[in-house]
């Protein structure tokens, strides 16, 4: 402050010399209008007079002060200076919007389209979707044949022969006759019209965490002994896989009695094997390390796919959107320059080769940001993947809501890498004023993707004939949406200014905006001091 102020005060003594010599010429106004010399003293000296204003308003000197400077003149020049702070803002702000509309067209509403297939429930099945019949993948599903055909820990099957276990639990319950006690109605029973039935049942084991189980395992529950009841085979296939306290009290096939009531079922037995059924259940139910080797297992594999393909989303996202911004500049150019552009060599062939390469050279220098777009995109694919599944334990969730949490996730990271690892010069406070804007644009892309299925539908619903590109124009709409919402957002954020960054910011803008002006005046100055120092000039007082 105190060299500028040094220096403001050889001004002013240079604008007095100005003055002086001025006024020592004594001319008239003709004069002044035909003397050349004269014209750039007077010059000279409105410019100084310019100087001393503003550096007197930003630097508030009172021992510089000029009594021309009025506080009208300092609100004007502080106003401008506002304003042009602001269309710098509003500018950089416009091509955010652009980039945002661009990057959520080409990623969460465009490649993951085609990368992710997601389906009700998350990619690793859980006990409580497998209970409402959701399996994350075919293995998982029920199949009757690996409980009743695998070989269980020692070697047996439940069915297969005159050796299955099934056949030695009916031969052990045969009396001399070849008859036996049914085990839910209490009555002698040919043992030919029998059947040994899981009290509790193969498909609700399975349901229960049967599916996380080996086969060898499966095997192990249908071969047990006790969960094994010798019954009438119509009254076992009536039961099929159904909790027999609820089929008891059913009335199937058009009849007005219960299942009890039509089988003449005695409810004492059926308690009693009931009970033991389930005791049988929670012995082969999977323990915790079954489950947990289970979780850790299928999270792992599926994670790393998820982790792959968002990281590719987001690379390739990268990469396409730089495609179609250099594309767009080149047409930008075409329209302003013409085809041939700078090119000295007017053939088509060419010239389109040189803008090819110019697009392939953008592009291939983004591969930086493609690799960390990986990275962050992998991270955010995983770990979204693992909180999906995690949610899935108590709580189904559908497709959409999976896509949410991946693209909502991603955000989330990207908030707390800006918090962590803030760029080079940005304050903490700047710092958390950028993550909540992050933040909130992955709430209004969660938004987006929500209504998704709605906006497709409206457009099917009033334009049929556009049925095969409902899925670009919803894509496109959205983007759009999500993007100008986004902006939106931000900008009344700013406006909020949370964090007081936007203030600050303004006041730093301002204060070098004024050190620019100062110095540019200022370095004037020294190049006109110059003549008024010069040997012209040595007259003078």
């Amino acid at each position: 402050m105190n060299k500028r102020a040094d220096r403001m005060k050889r001004m002013k003594k240079s604008r007095v010399k100005v003055s002086k010599f001025y006024d020592n010429l004594d001319l008239d106004e003709s004069e002044v209008s035909q003397s050349p010399k004269s014209v750039v003293c007077a010059q000279d000296v409105a410019f100084f007079d310019s100087i001393n204003t503003k550096f007197d308003s930003q630097y508030n000197l009172n021992f510089l002060s000029d009594p021309h400077v009025s506080q009208k003149q300092t609100y004007a020049l502080l106003n401008d200076i506002k304003k042009g702070y602001e269309n710098e803002k509003y500018e950089k702000m416009f091509n955010e919007c652009q980039n945002t509309i661009l990057e959520n067209i080409i990623r969460p509403f465009g490649i993951a389209r085609y990368l992710f297939d997601d389906n009700d429930g998350g990619n690793v099945t859980t006990i409580h979707n497998a209970q409402k019949g959701l399996y994350a993948s075919d293995k998982d599903k029920y199949n009757r044949l690996n409980y009743t055909n695998s070989k269980n820990s020692a070697g047996e099957s439940f069915a297969g022969g005159p050796n299955s276990v099934g056949a030695q639990v009916t031969r052990s319950k045969m009396d001399k006759n070849g008859n036996v006690q049914d085990g839910y109605t209490g009555k002698m029973e040919k043992s030919s019209n029998t059947s040994p039935d899981h009290e509790s049942s193969l498909s609700g084991h399975h349901k229960n965490g049967g599916f996380m189980q080996s086969d060898q395992q499966k095997a192990d529950f249908a071969t047990d002994r006790e969960n094994l009841v010798i019954t009438r085979r119509d009254i076992n296939q009536s039961m099929k896989d159904q909790d027999k306290m609820e089929w008891k009290e059913k009335k199937q096939n058009g009849r007005k009695t219960t299942n009890k009531k039509h089988f003449d079922i005695d409810e004492k037995r059926l308690k009693t094997q009931h009970k033991k059924g389930q005791k049988v259940a929670q012995k082969h139910s999977p323990t915790l390390t079954d489950k947990t080797i289970y979780y850790t297992k299928d999270i792992a594999t599926t994670g790393t796919k998820e982790a792959g393909k968002m990281g590719l989303q987001q690379a390739i996202g990268i990469m396409l959107e730089e495609f179609v911004r250099a594309t767009f500049y080149e047409i930008k150019d075409i329209w302003n320059n013409g085809f041939n552009g700078n090119h000295l060599n007017s053939i088509f062939f060419i010239v389109m080769k040189g803008r090819l390469n110019r697009i392939a050279k953008r592009i291939t220098a983004k591969w930086e940001d493609a690799v960390s777009a990986f990275k962050d995109g992998a991270i955010s694919g995983f770990f979204s993947n693992m909180i999906t599944v995690m949610i899935n334990i108590f709580k189904t969730t559908s497709a959409r809501v999976t896509r949410v949490i991946r693209e909502g996730f991603l955000a989330f990271l990207k908030a707390i890498k800006m918090l962590l690892f803030p760029p080079e010069n940005m304050t903490w406070i700047e710092a958390a004023h950028a993550a909540t804007k992050i933040l909130t644009g992955g709430v209004i892309l969660a938004g987006g993707i929500m209504i998704e299925e709605i906006v497709e539908e409206t457009i099917l619903s009033i334009l049929p004939i556009l049925a095969p590109f409902a899925s670009i124009i919803s894509s496109v709409l959205l983007g759009l949406a999500t993007g100008l919402t986004t902006i939106f957002a931000a900008w009344l954020l700013d406006k909020a200014d949370l964090f007081g960054v936007e203030r600050e910011a303004e006041y730093q803008a301002t204060i070098k905006k004024l050190h620019s002006i100062t110095e540019d005046h200022y370095n004037e100055a020294m190049k006109l001091s110059k003549v008024f120092d010069g040997p012209e000039l040595l007259h003078l007082p």
